[in-house]
C-alpha cells in the first residue's frame, strides 16, 4: 500500500533559537526553488530564432531622454534651448519647454544631438490598417503596429524605427516580457525576455524623422536583404554618441568624466 505524501512541517522559531524571529506562516512551506537560469537562456534562444525566422531587419534610432539627462549624459539642445546664459535658455528653463516642437537638429527631444545610437536588430511586426490623423501638421496619413525584437537594448517612447520599405515608425508605448525562474527579486536586467513590445505609430513624410540617415534609398540597401540565410553583420551601419546606453540598468561616465 502506498504511503501518503505528507513531508514535515516549516521549522518553528523554538527548534532554532539561534536562527532569529521567523515569520508565521498559516500553511507547510515545502521548498523555496532556486532560480532556474537555463529556463531563461532557452526562452531567449527562442524569441531570437522565431526574429530571424519571420522578422525582418530594422534600424532602431534609440533618442535622448529625461533619464539621460539627469545622469549627466548629455546637455541641452543649443538650437531650440539657447546657448548657455542666453534669455532663450532662461525662459526654457523657466517654463521647461523649448521655442520649438519640431527642432531639425534634435528632433524634438530638447537634448543635443537627438539621437544616441542607432542599432540594427531583426524586428517582429504586425501588420496595420492606414488611419486619417488630425495632428499639428495637418491631416495626415498613418497606421498603427506591434513591433518586438531582442533583449539586449531598450526603447522608449519617442525612440524611431527604420524599416526596410523606407518608412519610419515613432514608437508610442513599450511593455516587456519577464520570466520568473524561481524565488528571487525579478530584476529587469536578469529576468528580461523581451523589452520592445510595443506600439508604433507610422510618421508622415513632413515629420523631423525624416532627416535621419541614411535616407530611403539607403535603408533600401541596407536592409531590405534577400535570402540572406545566416544572420548578417551590419554593424558597419550602426552609430553610437559618446555616453550612449542601450539599457538603464547599466552605468556610464557623466559628460566630461573618463
Amino acid at each position: 500500500m502506498p504511503i501518503p505524501f505528507d513531508p514535515p512541517p516549516s521549522p518553528t522559531p523554538d527548534e532554532f533559537p539561534m536562527a532569529g524571529p521567523i515569520a508565521p506562516v498559516d500553511h507547510k512551506v515545502y521548498q523555496l526553488p532556486d532560480p532556474q537560469r537555463y529556463a531563461l537562456d532557452q526562452e531567449r534562444q527562442r524569441h531570437i530564432e522565431a526574429l530571424y525566422r519571420l522578422g525582418e531587419y530594422a534600424m532602431f534610432v534609440l533618442m535622448w531622454n529625461l533619464r539621460d539627462f539627469d545622469k549627466g549624459l548629455v546637455t541641452r539642445c543649443s538650437t531650440c534651448w539657447g546657448a548657455d546664459a542666453s534669455m532663450k535658455r532662461r525662459t526654457a528653463e523657466v517654463y521647461k519647454q523649448a521655442e520649438k516642437n519640431d527642432c531639425p537638429d534634435c528632433f524634438g527631444t530638447t537634448f543635443e544631438g537627438g539621437w544616441k545610437a542607432k542599432i540594427i536588430r531583426p524586428s517582429l511586426w504586425d501588420f496595420g490598417e492606414d488611419l486619417d490623423a488630425d495632428g499639428r501638421r495637418g491631416q495626415t496619413i498613418t497606421s498603427a503596429a506591434a513591433v518586438q525584437s531582442t533583449h539586449d537594448f531598450q526603447m522608449h517612447t519617442g525612440d524611431y524605427i527604420l524599416r526596410g520599405d523606407g518608412n519610419r515608425w515613432r514608437v508610442s508605448s513599450m511593455s516587456s516580457i519577464h520570466l520568473r525562474v524561481g524565488f528571487e527579486v525579478p530584476l529587469a536586467e536578469r529576468n528580461i525576455i523581451a523589452f520592445n513590445f510595443g506600439q508604433a505609430m507610422r510618421e508622415d513624410e513632413s515629420s523631423p524623422s525624416y532627416s535621419l540617415t541614411p535616407d530611403t534609398t539607403g535603408l533600401r540597401e541596407i536592409l531590405d536583404v534577400t535570402r540572406p540565410r545566416f544572420p548578417l553583420d551590419l554593424t558597419d551601419f550602426e552609430d553610437f554618441r559618446d555616453g550612449a546606453i542601450l539599457l538603464d540598468s547599466y552605468e556610464t561616465p557623466r559628460v566630461g568624466e573618463a
